[in-house]
């Protein structure tokens, strides 16, 4: 099918909008768009003294808004031996609140993911400015990553499905929304991004299907507009219309 671009970008829409207020994120979790209101948390892999004194500068520089003394504070830190993630995480977010180059931002949390590949912050800041930039792939592996830890989260999942969509993966669509109605199923955008997938593979059937469903359980949620929009598109396939 044609006009892969325009059904990834109603695929967008629909996956990063179909969450609110179900999410299920832990509170060190973020999972948004890196901003400078990030839920900084310190994990507690570290010596606990060491960690008291480190977790509680950071603090102090959070609360004052002093990203520029937050990074200053971090570099010292790893040049005198501060080797853990949290040090360049801090850094790193301290950096992409500073305006600096992204590339630099993301070099250090490489670095922090190298030293804990299951550190949450990181993962999550990783891939909002790897999505954000374009970088699909980059932040798909991310989403995997977070979606092992946290394997019930449907605001990962909506990303991951959104990020495979961007990328025209459509299999990949498709496989996404077969986890998501196992988590939730009755939900009509899984089905309706799902048929989005059909469509773009070419299998109507399957697609008018899944539409079919999304209507109903919209209707039944009292989202009727959104179930008129879903049944002209239904009518539209039916009748052979291209769609796009």
């Amino acid at each position: 099918m044609k006009n892969s671009l325009l059904l990834a970008a109603t695929l967008a829409a629909i996956a990063l909008s179909a969450f609110n207020g179900t999410t299920q994120t832990p509170a060190h979790a973020a999972v948004d768009t890196p901003q400078v209101n990030h839920q900084y948390k310190v994990s507690t892999n570290t010596d606990a003294t060491s960690k008291a004194s480190f977790d509680s500068k950071v603090q102090e520089f959070i609360a004052k808004n002093d990203f520029a003394g937050l990074l200053n504070f971090c570099t010292e830190s790893i040049a005198s031996g501060n080797q853990k993630a949290e040090a360049f995480y801090f850094r790193a977010m301290s950096s992409y609140n500073l305006g600096a180059d992204i590339n630099v931002v993301l070099a250090d949390l490489d670095r922090s993911l190298e030293v804990n590949p299951k550190f949450v912050a990181a993962l999550d800041a990783r891939s909002s400015i790897n999505e954000a930039t374009g970088n699909f792939r980059g932040a798909i592996e991310d989403y995997k990553t977070l979606l092992v830890i946290f394997p019930d989260n449907l605001n990962v999942l909506s990303r991951l499905t959104n990020a495979h969509g961007m990328l025209g993966d459509w299999q990949g669509v498709i496989s996404d929304c077969n986890y998501w109605l196992t988590l939730k199923p009755h939900d009509p955008d899984a089905y309706y991004v799902r048929a989005i997938g059909y469509i773009q593979l070419g299998d109507v059937p399957l697609a008018i299907a899944d539409l079919k469903h999304s209507s109903e359980l919209l209707a039944q949620l009292n989202r009727q507009d959104e179930a008129a929009q879903v049944a002209a598109l239904i009518a539209q396939l039916e009748s052979g219309q291209p769609v796009g």
